[in-house]
């Protein structure tokens, strides 16, 4: 039977009333990113059974020359990134990519460099998230060749079948500009279908703390 952890995507720590409802939080927190000693104080206030994800900020990921280009200033976001992943105890960091990088060799080389100067740590496992011209066919293979999961659209993609960890992401982008109970009851579906041990959702939208909490009493 699949364990759901619903969440919100949010951009500050999670309060008190989110971390009663619930135990997992996806963090895109503006730019710059804080200081580590910041993180780590946000994490002491934290329930310590709260999985948290850190989404990768664009200055660490995308440079003046372009996307996983490193220049100076990408490799001082880059680091403080991995500071910060450390300080909050992240299980989770989420590297999202546009359309910009592409299917082609050259982008596929600089993902594989992006990934390996990632510093191997078996608390925390590295999510990638494409969208543009990657399907789930070219995307999840590539994903274990980078050693990351590879993030999902419940509502939009076939969905890996007894995959031990599945991270999923719901945004409310365009037309969806919400989720409600038929969507999340969709999702759910689609999830169980694929009979995950562990299923991690993050939900983006403007109501995404009552949306995830929906979500987690609809699975239970």
């Amino acid at each position: 039977m699949t364990t759901i952890h619903a969440g919100a995507t949010l951009e500050r720590p999670p309060g008190k009333k989110y971390s009663a409802s619930l135990g997992f939080a996806e963090l895109a927190l503006p730019e710059p990113l804080p200081k580590a000693g910041t993180l780590r104080g946000w994490a002491r206030d934290l329930p310590e059974e709260l999985t948290l994800a850190l989404v990768v900020p664009p200055a660490a990921h995308t440079s003046a020359e372009g996307p996983l280009r490193f220049d100076d200033a990408m490799q001082r976001a880059f680091d403080r990134c991995v500071e910060g992943a450390d300080a909050l105890g992240a299980r989770f960091v989420v590297l999202p990519t546009d359309g910009r990088v592409t299917t082609g060799q050259r982008s596929r080389d600089a993902l594989a460099a992006w990934f390996e100067r990632w510093p191997a740590d078996e608390r925390r496992q590295l999510v990638w998230h494409p969208t543009g011209l990657w399907d789930p066919e070219l995307a999840a293979p590539f994903a274990g060749k980078l050693g990351a999961l590879h993030a999902v659209d419940p509502l939009e993609q076939d969905l890996p079948v007894g995959a031990p960890v599945l991270y999923a992401r719901l945004r409310a982008i365009g037309m969806r500009a919400r989720f409600h109970e038929t969507l999340l009851l969709d999702a759910l579906d689609a999830i169980e279908a694929a009979a995950p041990e562990q299923a991690w959702v993050a939900i983006e939208s403007p109501r995404s703390f009552k949306e995830a909490c929906r979500l987690q009493e609809l699975a239970t």
